[in-house]
């Protein structure tokens, strides 16, 4: 749990543009992670990566909007319980091959995947 978040937003609505700031925002992170590497030949590494995570808030909020130059708009409830976290991808994982050529040169070939990327939080959407 990480508590006593502060995140700072953009935000627009009608008549103004600014920020919003977001206090005494929770979030719940759970997963797994886990990292291999196999040697099968003297020359060649194998690595592999696995991170599944369910990232999370656990409370809706309220944000208090500014304009451009920091005077107090509103406040935007931001329904955010049980939304999932976003700007990081909740799967990822990876392949990779190391191939030494000599003691000053290796090949490697990498395959990464990422899923589960969510957009950031709009709160005149709310």
């Amino acid at each position: 749990m990480w508590a006593d978040k502060f995140l700072k937003l953009d935000y627009q609505n009608n008549e103004t543009q600014g920020t919003a700031k977001v206090l005494d925002l929770k979030q719940v992170h759970k997963g797994f992670e886990i990292e291999s590497t196999y040697l099968p030949l003297q020359k060649l590494k194998i690595r592999s990566m696995l991170s599944i995570g369910d990232w999370k808030y656990a409370n809706n909020v309220t944000a208090k909007a500014f304009d451009s130059e920091q005077n107090y708009i509103e406040d935007v409830t931001l329904n955010l319980k049980n939304v999932k976290v976003p700007d990081a991808a909740q799967i990822t994982a990876n392949i990779g091959a190391v191939y030494k050529l000599s003691d000053n040169i290796e090949i490697e070939l990498n395959q990464f995947y990422a899923d589960q990327l969510y957009a950031a939080i709009a709160p005149e959407d709310n």
